[in-house]
């Protein structure tokens, strides 16, 4: 074989390979899409085709960022296979068709928008690395893109006639909410997971990261759960999320962090769904919609908090790297130096000055400069 058909058979070879890829990635996220907006679906409270609770918003503003918008296809089949067949609504009807492709592309166009901006203004998915990023990411989640898509999804429904025009800031509302809270607690654990850099095994970093785990479960079966009963008293336990909130934040970082604030708001929609928790309201939608403001209110500055410490440490760590450089030069100087301070004596030497002067370090540190001058050349 020549080397020209080599670099064919490599070229062919590679495009086969990275197709295989691509069609895997859309249909993983496609299926994950259908699946996570029919468990959304089933919990829609107010309308039939609005959830307070969406977590593919998240899943899919995550997965572009991180994979691409070349995944959009598997957001717009995803949707609209789970948007078709909501309810046992018949897939071939002209009203279906037009609301599920219009809350499809509703959909596709909040991730795609989104991701979009997040790329241009915020440095793509690492956005989580920083305060100010982090503070662009809940901004780009608040607007446009769930509007874009709350807007799509009740527009459609109230031109088909299967929404009242009298609910439709309510539906609207719910729409809204239920996809900023997804893209602030689901899409920042789905990147920060993706892309995880897995370092050395560490015993101490499991156990911290365990111990945030922990520590989320603890406080939502005792704060959230139905499985206690809920009282005036149980209620003021939901403060206690702060807790493994801020461990996660000083200790563990960003990931573990948006992994934290995933579980607690899993135990608060559980203990919201069974009509207890500390959001319970006249209506189950009500409900959902104080902890979506609640999980917003814990996400957004726990995010922001761990960004801060991270950067932190991420600096403290490059001047303690600089200051390990820059000593090793001066030890290994190929000239003699020294410091010395106002007295005259000796603060630091390295290794050349001590053979120009033939004195051992420990000998220097308790002498002065003027010990080694010839009292002549003293002036």
């Amino acid at each position: 074989m020549t080397l020209v058909q080599q670099r064919k058979s490599d070229s062919v070879l590679g495009t086969a390979i990275w197709l295989a890829k691509y069609i895997a990635s859309l249909l993983i996220l496609g299926v994950s899409y259908f699946a996570l907006a029919k468990a959304g679906l089933a919990l829609a409270s107010i309308h039939p085709s609005a959830s307070p609770v969406w977590p593919c918003t998240g899943v899919a503003l995550g997965c572009v960022l991180v994979g691409g918008i070349r995944l959009w296809p598997a957001i717009l089949l995803g949707a609209f296979a789970a948007n078709a067949t909501n309810g046992g609504a018949d897939p071939t009807s002209a009203d279906v068709l037009l609301t599920s492709s219009a809350i499809a592309i509703g959909n596709t166009l909040e991730a795609v928008i989104g991701a979009y901006l997040i790329n241009r203004w915020s440095d793509g998915w690492r956005t989580f690395e920083t305060t100010i990023g982090v503070a662009k990411f809940a901004l780009v989640a608040l607007a446009p893109g769930a509007v874009i898509s709350a807007t799509a999804g009740v527009g459609s429904l109230s031109v088909a006639g299967l929404a009242d025009s009298e609910n439709f800031a309510p539906i609207w509302l719910t729409w809204w909410l239920g996809d900023v809270a997804s893209a602030l607690v689901v899409a920042p654990a789905v990147v920060l997971w993706l892309t995880a850099r897995f370092r050395g095994f560490r015993w101490t970093a499991l156990l911290e990261t365990l111990l945030a785990f922990v520590g989320a479960c603890a406080v939502g079966a005792a704060a959230f759960s139905p499985l206690l009963e809920q009282t005036t008293q149980r209620t003021a336990l939901a403060f206690l999320a702060v807790l493994p909130l801020i461990w996660a934040a000083l200790r563990r970082g960003p990931r573990d962090t948006a992994t934290v604030v995933l579980i607690l708001t899993g135990f608060a929609v559980w203990g919201t769904l069974a009509g207890g928790g500390p959001f319970e309201a006249a209506t189950l939608n009500d409900a959902f919609l104080l902890l979506i403001v609640f999980v917003i209110s814990i996400a957004i500055p726990s995010l922001a908090l761990s960004a801060d410490v991270a950067m932190r440490k991420r600096v403290e760590a490059t001047l303690r790297q600089r200051e390990l450089d820059l000593r090793a030069i001066f030890s290994q100087a190929v000239v003699g130096i020294a410091q010395v301070d106002t007295t005259g004596r000796f603060k630091l030497v390295n290794d050349r000055f001590c053979e120009i002067v033939q004195r051992a370090k420990g000998d220097l540190k308790a002498m002065s400069i003027q010990d080694l001058i010839h009292r002549d050349s003293a002036p």
